[in-house]
C-alpha cells in the first residue's frame, strides 16, 4: 500500500478547519459507531 503524505496546515484557517474536522471525526467515531447503534446517547 502506498504511503500518503498528510497536508500540513500552513495558515490559521487551515488549523481551524483541521481542528473542526478532527472534532467531528471524534464525535462520529464515538457516538455513531456501528458496533453500538445508539452510542452513549
Amino acid at each position: 500500500m502506498k504511503q500518503i503524505d498528510h497536508y500540513k496546515p500552513l495558515q490559521f484557517s487551515d488549523r481551524v478547519a483541521l481542528a473542526f474536522t478532527k472534532g467531528m471525526r471524534f464525535f462520529a467515531d464515538t457516538f455513531l459507531s456501528p458496533a453500538q447503534p445508539y452510542g452513549i446517547l
